[in-house]
């Protein structure tokens, strides 16, 4: 070893519950390391901002001693390994790793960090001893040594979590199934512990929800009575003595899931109970009915009020209902909410496979016509509420419109969120490769696809379960024996892959589909080293990020086959990744010619004709693909381009405009809408398409370079 010592970090962007789970497990992994402990305090814009101060929480000489700035912190986070990457290890291997001069990150958020050799419990009892000893302010700590004498052995507490979930537009927009428990359930357990005998104390992040249910069970106490009657305490410290005032409580029971109300468990060495898992089979049944009552009776007041605790309703009640085959109750639930104003991301496709499931395509085409109105939260909702409007679509025999949304579903979901994402949502693959086998898609309508690509990747048939398509695999699958496999995106689209979004040779790397895509591709090579499989090869090495030796074996190929519209496109797609731009038109020039009025390859040579040509040429190229619904924001982005050249502002805007109307949180058309408007002198609307931005991806560096020169401007 070098005698060099790394450094044990502490970082996690939680609310408390979270954040306290790491940094008891960072303190007894500095103690039994000896290697040293530092902590950054995670400032919260949102929601978790009332515990931005750890001064509030904990005494001066603890924060002094390992609690770190910003700026530090920012300079650790890149050299650092995270814990939760490792696997279980020894204490061993995490001394030689921290001796070697190596840091390490602890940010678990929930559970004990436990060690291979080491037991579980002991483990756990030695957190709880961290907990006890834990050095907090002057506040908190009177109000801790009150509480231990006020909380009873036999004292039962509820843990109703909400809080982000009603108020976040991120959060409402997901669904969070083990985080959020429906009011029926937590009534219906509350009710047979009153009938008990017990007075339970109720926790929530939520006051609304605390008014709620103290009015329906007058024999509860809210944790908010015993907290209040401590002193004045800051927002911040009365989550830290409601944490307090939980472990202390001898049965917890909490939703399946809850940073706040787990660590509160662990900490007190006390019983944590799913609520939901708890109850008897008739209580579930009681639940269910009542929930299926409430959500059935629409009112739009409460439908727009209310929406978080609405859609995380509708969610619970999907499994409820499902286990009990009551699909169109189900559907009339939902429908009802939407009808009277739910606006939730993930409710727009859960409505429209319950419609499809129903045997109703034209309810679920309108579903997704007011979802697009609507705008969703999130670009993979906005991706499976195109591809179920593309099987819509199919049933009713409208095979353009169901290709055109399937292009739109498929490069939708190479989009990241405001979290990166793994590309490639299952259901869109399956319900491609579905509309593939019934002739729906094709070369002429979707992506031309060589013979090599369509046989690398097979969708098991077996796969295609969900109950939104099964109309869809009774309509093309019915008549005939199917085949074991059917056709699949991957990697069909590596020829496309260039015009769609999340195009980055890291991601590609990382595609577990491309992987499996590739190994298949190695052998096809080695058994049948044709032209088709020797280009798809250089193909995927260029993508790789390995684009010139890739443009010379492929350059040979198409050399000596200018009629083949395969080649042709993947010499032009090469030599454009390789920089090439010249070389890259020549060839698209020649793979259109041979390929004959297929919309992807006019899309593709137009881009070029536009950036590397003649720009009014590859504008209308452009105008007649999208006219025929091979219509993709990027296509309308570079439309945009070509007016700017022609000098048609107009046309320049319509054309960004229609991008965003196929995805109305594109990063790259709302920063090129920015930047008209700046230049057009809408400061204030450039600025608040640059805040759109921003919400989504906080570190994109085109739109705060272009923020600071506005705001350098006025």
């Amino acid at each position: 070893m070098s005698g060099w010592a790394g450094t044990l970090y502490c970082y996690r962007p939680d609310r408390l519950g979270g954040r306290l789970n790491a940094l008891v497990n960072a303190l007894r992994l500095a103690a039994l390391t000896g290697a040293a402990l530092k902590v950054h305090w995670y400032q919260d814009p949102g929601i978790g901002r009332a515990i931005n101060d750890p001064s509030e929480l904990f005494a001066a000489g603890f924060i002094e001693r390992y609690f770190i700035e910003d700026d530090s912190w920012r300079v650790a986070e890149k050299r650092s390994a995270w814990l939760i990457y490792f696997g279980t290890v020894t204490a061993a291997a995490l001394k030689q790793h921290l001796w070697q001069g190596r840091d390490l990150l602890v940010n678990h958020a929930v559970g004990a960090t436990v060690l291979a050799g080491e037991k579980g419990a002991a483990v756990r009892r030695e957190l709880a001893r961290i907990w006890q000893d834990l050095p907090l302010s002057p506040a908190v700590a009177a109000c801790a040594d009150a509480l231990r004498a006020q909380i009873g052995e036999g004292t039962v507490c509820y843990h109703i979590r909400r809080g982000d979930i009603l108020t976040v537009p991120q959060e409402i927009n997901r669904p969070w199934p083990a985080k959020f428990t429906v009011d029926e359930v937590f009534e219906t357990h509350l009710a047979r512990e009153i009938d008990r005998g017990l007075r339970p104390i109720l926790f929530s992040d939520d006051p609304a929800t605390l008014d709620r249910f103290a009015s329906r069970f007058p024999g509860v106490v809210a944790a908010p009575q015993i907290i209040g009657a401590l002193g004045p305490l800051t927002p911040g410290q009365q989550d830290m003595v409601e944490l307090i005032a939980m472990s202390l409580c001898a049965r917890i029971i909490a939703p399946q899931s809850s940073a706040f109300s787990s660590v509160a468990a662990m900490l007190g060495g006390r019983k944590r109970v799913d609520v939901t898992a708890d109850l008897t089979e008739e209580e579930r049944a009681l639940a269910q009915s009542r929930l299926c009552t409430r959500l059935t009776a629409a009112e739009p007041a409460r439908a727009r009020a209310m929406p978080g605790d609405i859609g995380q309703s509708l969610w619970h009640l999907d499994g409820m209902l499902r286990r009990t085959g009551e699909v169109p109750a189900l559907r009339q639930a939902v429908e009802a909410q939407v009808a009277a104003g739910l606006d939730v991301s993930f409710v727009y496709p859960m409505l429209m496979g319950l419609q499809l499931e129903t045997g109703d395509p034209a309810a679920a085409i309108a579903t997704r016509d007011r979802a697009v109105r609507n705008i969703p939260h999130y670009a993979v909702d906005l991706a499976r509420c195109d591809a179920l409007g593309a099987v819509a679509h199919a049933l009713r025999n409208q095979a353009d419109r169901a290709a055109s949304l399937a292009l739109r579903a498929h490069w939708h979901d190479a989009v990241t969120d405001p979290k990166p994402l793994d590309p490639g949502t299952p259901e869109i693959a399956e319900i491609s490769a579905l509309l593939l086998e019934g002739g729906v898609l094709g070369a002429h309508n979707f992506l031309p696809a060589s013979p090599v690509a369509e046989r690398l990747a097979r969708v098991p048939l077996t796969a295609l379960q969900a109950p939104a398509y099964g109309p869809l695999r009774a309509r093309f699958l019915a008549q005939h024996q199917p085949p074991m496999t059917l056709r699949a995106l991957a990697p069909m689209d590596w020829d496309w892959r260039v015009m769609m979004r999340g195009n980055s040779a890291q991601r590609f790397a990382t595609d577990a589909a491309r992987a499996a895509a590739y190994g298949f591709l190695i052998t096809e090579v080695q058994f049948d080293p044709s032209p088709d499989a020797l280009s798809l090869l250089a193909l995927h090495d260029a993508l790789m990020g390995d684009a010139a030796p890739a443009l010379d074996r492929i350059a040979a190929l198409a050399e000596r086959s200018p009629r083949d519209a395969t080649l042709q496109h993947r010499l032009s797609v090469v030599a454009l990744l390789a920089r090439k731009p010249s070389a890259a038109r020549a060839a698209a020039q020649t793979a259109l010619a041979a390929a004959g009025p297929i919309p992807a390859h006019r899309a593709w040579a137009g881009r070029l004709e536009v950036r590397n040509g003649d720009a009014a040429a590859g504008h209308r190229m452009l105008q007649e693909v999208v006219a025929e619904g091979w219509d993709i924001p990027p296509l309308r982005l570079v439309m945009a381009e070509a007016a700017a050249k022609l000098d048609r502002p107009d046309q320049q805007i319509a054309a960004i405009e229609a991008a965003l109307a196929i995805a109305p949180h594109f990063p790259d058309a709302l920063l090129y809408r920015a930047r008209f408007r700046a230049a057009c002198g809408d400061v204030a609307a450039a600025r608040a398409d640059l805040d759109r931005i921003k919400a989504q991806v906080p570190d994109h560096r085109k739109a705060a370079e272009l923020r600071a020169q506005l705001d350098g401007a006025a």
